[in-house]
């Protein structure tokens, strides 16, 4: 052409027509520059899409965002991206889509699981399984190579149940520690520590719905108590402790009946209550939400002396569980927990009975 060049291709588009496509120049090279950026701009998807050439740490961000936007539960979200940023974006995040084999990703896992635990290389897979599948989605890779890759196994311990005799060795080792024989120097221990385990052993909950039981929760006249809420952190930098008006997994509310233990000792908190900007029935002594980590940090060293620091407030709510059971069965043992699916319960919460009935006298049968 006259006053310049010009490069010619044919090229299919996406919608399957191949149609020819000129770019001009001033120079050979120049317009064969000018046709090539434009065929990459017009195969390559728009906004924040992925190429295979792509690194897996831009298609983790669009997922977690993806995620996001799905409205999960908070800690369900937080726990997400703390896999994701402390694990696999460090070791995988500059790997290429199209270099991300099934044998890479199955020695990642592997080699995750031995560090860190199956638990943690679990949560990993699935984000990894989450993140090739927006890349298929946004056309980076041809199938999710995830679906190929074993799974991780994670060994589950049985049930364990506490007895009657250990249920009252912590509430003797909680009282002791909170009201200490000799005379100790420094802040006086948080009176609230029992408190909290009776309540946990009167319904079952878990901890952080138990620290988000508010006063309006409560009708001490007809001794009830309504789950409705847990205690969550912020994204926020420093995060922020914060109380979200529904249960794990946004299931149903759930109203307890209380033992009378319990109602006598929600009604002398709430006659010497003080009060606190969140009304929460078990704040800390300074009237803010109290974190169920420091609960937990604060039972082991309430239960060190008696030799009881494996005890933890979910063993407690396994325990509610097992008895539940024994008593009234496996549903009940569901509902008291708030479970939907009895095998849930069954499976996770409830000690199996390791003892045979005594059938001896039908196996006489046999002898006589």
């Amino acid at each position: 052409m006259s006053g310049g060049f010009q490069a010619r291709t044919r090229f299919r588009d996406v919608d399957g027509i191949t149609r020819s496509v000129t770019r001009t120049g001033k120079s050979a090279g120049a317009a064969r520059s000018a046709l090539t950026d434009h065929l990459k701009d017009r195969l390559a998807p728009s906004g924040d899409d992925l190429s295979a050439e792509s690194p897996i740490e831009q298609a983790v961000i669009i997922w977690l965002a993806d995620r996001e936007a799905a409205d999960l539960a908070s800690n369900t979200m937080r726990r997400y991206r703390e896999v994701a940023n402390d694990h696999v974006v460090p070791a995988l995040g500059a790997v290429r889509l199209r270099e991300a084999t099934v044998p890479r990703l199955e020695a990642y896992l592997r080699v995750l699981a031995g560090s860190t635990g199956a638990a943690t290389a679990r949560l990993a897979r699935t984000v990894l399984s989450g993140t090739f599948s927006i890349a298929t989605r946004h056309g980076a890779l041809r199938q999710n190579p995830m679906r190929d890759v074993a799974g991780v196994t994670v060994t589950r311990k049985d049930p364990h149940a506490l007895t009657v005799d250990q249920v009252r060795a912590v509430r003797t080792a909680i009282q002791t520690w909170q009201n200490p024989p000799e005379k100790r120097r420094g802040r006086p221990r948080t009176a609230s520590l029992l408190d909290l385990i009776d309540f946990i052993l009167a319904t079952g909950v878990r901890i952080s719905e138990a620290l988000a039981v508010r006063w309006a929760d409560i009708d001490l006249e007809a001794g009830t108590v309504m789950i409705a809420g847990t205690l969550s952190w912020t994204d926020a930098k420093p995060p922020v402790l914060y109380r979200q008006a529904y249960r794990k997994g946004d299931a149903a509310h759930v109203t307890h009946t209380l033992p009378q233990h319990a109602v006598d000792m929600l009604t002398r908190r709430r006659i010497h209550a003080d009060g606190n900007a969140h009304d929460v029935v078990f704040p800390t002594v300074t009237g803010t939400l109290w974190d169920s980590t420091n609960v937990r940090k604060t039972l082991r060293k309430a239960l060190l002396p008696a030799h009881l620091e494996w005890i933890t407030p979910h063993e407690l709510r396994r325990t509610v569980a097992t008895e539940v059971d024994r008593e009234h069965g496996t549903r009940a043992a569901a509902d008291t927990l708030g479970h939907g699916d009895e095998s849930v319960t069954r499976r996770h919460y409830i000690q199996r009975n390791t003892l045979a009935p005594d059938v001896r006298k039908t196996l006489d049968a046999f002898f006589s």
